[in-house]
């Protein structure tokens, strides 16, 4: 039971700064974009938030236990820690996007010769 409270306990806080930050919003007028624009900028909050709050909640329960008993560092922790920061401050989404249009870009670069 303990799990399924850390779990809602996840999706309400991220719900709850999702619903903040489109709030706050990057749109100065915000009143000119359409219902369905407005959702889907609350979900991407909301998901951004979502994922980097999983990522914490990974690192502190599991991988900190094991560090601090004086285990090794590994290049996945550094990641898991830039993907925490990127989505904390809200750059998840671009992130990914910018990643998939390189990777789209490479591909066509490759197999259109």
């Amino acid at each position: 039971m303990e799990n399924i409270n850390v779990w809602l306990v996840i999706l309400g806080v991220s719900l709850a700064w999702g619903l903040l930050h489109h709030k706050a919003g990057y749109y100065a007028d915000m009143n000119k974009h359409n219902e369905a624009f407005k959702f889907l900028e609350f979900w991407r909050c909301c998901l951004n938030y979502f994922i980097a709050l999983v990522v914490a909640y990974y690192f502190v329960s599991i991988r900190w236990g094991y560090i601090n008993q004086g285990g090794n560092l590994y290049i996945g922790d550094f990641i898991l820690g830039t993907i925490f920061l990127i989505g904390i401050f809200g750059w998840l989404p671009y992130f990914i996007k910018n990643i998939t249009e390189g990777i789209s870009a490479i591909f066509t670069k490759l197999f259109t010769k």
